[in-house]
């Protein structure tokens, strides 16, 4: 009998005379009637869609699910559509407007700290799409966010399969992700940083399911999109070497690169160690990461690693597998290596940003590990919210201009997103 194949965003199995999605008359009705009005409120329309989608489909027959996804992909490009080009998203928007006009090979040798030959893949998708959209500010904004979210959403989903997760519980995974785990206010500052994240993300979970190829085409191209990825890299390739071992050496490696990862960070960090890295990057300060955020980071490392002392009737523990010891290795590591880059408030500000990607750990496996009890939908339900709020108080307070507070971007109308877009798009 031929192997079943999984769709996480649609049904396992069915037969033909099973309907492809479980949707309500009234489901149907509700759809239809908030469709109308999207014209009118289109970002609130676009929320009530995607909640929508995700209570009237039924869990096994979520082909719906993809919708929702959408949505919410389409939702928050639109919103960073909306922003102005200030920080590092004006830079990038005039790299991005010399390339329409110039060749590739003149811009990156103008003399322009920030461009350099070892990072060019951003720079050529960059270029490629300047020359095709003329260097327009919405063909840039589309080009970050679906790198960003795109492989991000792949990421996930291919997690999503290796855990056996059902729609449902996948899609919830995805939208929480987008939503809250990674900062949408910084998709566009740190761009390459968080093309990086993704890129490497996806890596590490194929390499998991044997996918060498691929996961050296994603290294590589992460490396030269960021080189910071190559601490990232020696991270996954070092935890995936543990979570092959046997207990003893394993315990060793695991010591060892943690104890590694501690001392390099501190020399990276350490003024008396400039030849690691330069002395302006160990002693400037761009800002710094708020204590709440730390203390969040830090409880869901800890969910993380309590959830893999759950155990069953039996005494087993449930949730402990290579897969568990291949993540547990890597998320405990990396956050090992910030607390060791503490000392540069730069340092500790630009690496502590990839710690977003690993932020999806404890919810997957909570997800794992909750599934069957009753109330797993208001436990779903509950991360939604919190998800939604986390992103609004993120858009409102913080340092960029959507085009007001998280209430003013919602009731503006499909004709006032087009104003806006428009007038960034004609930024000088």
């Amino acid at each position: 009998m031929a192997a079943k194949q999984y769709d996480p965003l649609g049904a396992s199995s069915r037969s033909i005379s099973q309907p492809i999605v479980g949707i309500s008359p009234l489901g149907i009705a509700g759809i239809t009637a908030l469709g109308v009005s999207i014209f009118f409120v289109p970002a609130l329309m676009g929320i009530a869609l995607a909640v929508i989608g995700s209570l009237f489909v039924k869990h096994e027959k979520l082909s719906f699910g993809w919708i929702s996804v959408a949505l919410v992909f389409i939702l928050l490009l639109a919103i960073n559509l909306c922003k102005s080009p200030d920080g590092d998203l004006q830079w990038y928007l005039l790299v991005h407007r010399k390339f329409a006009s110039q060749s590739f090979s003149d811009v990156i040798s103008s003399g322009d700290w920030s461009l350099r030959w070892s990072e060019f893949v951003y720079y050529f998708s960059s270029f490629v799409v300047s020359r095709v959209f003329d260097g327009s500010y919405v063909s840039l904004i589309v080009l970050i966010h679906s790198l960003i979210y795109g492989v991000y959403i792949a990421a996930l989903v291919f997690m999503s399969r290796a855990f056996g997760l059902k729609g449902g519980e996948t899609l919830l995974c995805i939208i929480f992700g987008m939503v809250f785990a990674i900062t949408f206010t910084q998709t566009t500052q740190l761009v390459r940083q968080y093309i990086c994240g993704s890129l490497i993300l996806l890596a590490a979970v194929l390499l998991l399911n044997g996918r060498w190829v691929v996961f050296l085409v994603l290294s590589i191209a992460a490396v030269f999109v960021h080189n910071s990825a190559v601490i990232l890299l020696a991270l996954v390739l070092a935890s995936y070497s543990a979570s092959k071992a046997k207990s003893w050496r394993a315990g060793s490696l695991v010591f060892m690169f943690i104890a590694g990862a501690y001392v390099f960070g501190y020399l990276l960090s350490s003024p008396q160690w400039s030849f690691i890295s330069e002395v302006s990057l160990v002693e400037k300060n761009d800002g710094e990461i708020s204590v709440a955020i730390k203390l969040m980071d830090g409880a869901l490392l800890f969910i993380f690693l309590a959830l893999g002392r759950v155990r069953d009737e039996s005494g087993r523990f449930v949730l402990r597998s290579r897969a568990y010891r291949y993540w547990r290795f890597m998320y405990l590591s990396y956050f090992v290596f910030l607390i060791a880059v503490s000392g540069s408030p730069l340092l500790s500000l630009r690496f502590y940003f990839y710690i977003e990607w690993f932020r999806i750990l404890p919810i997957l496996y909570l997800i794992i590990a909750i599934r069957k009890i009753r109330m797993f939908g208001v436990f779903a339900l509950s991360l939604i919210v919190v998800a939604v709020i986390g992103w609004a108080l993120r858009v409102t307070y913080g340092a960029w201009d959507y085009g007001g507070s998280v209430d003013e971007i919602s009731v503006n109308s499909l004709p006032g997103w087009i104003s806006r877009i428009s007038e960034n798009n004609h930024f000088k």
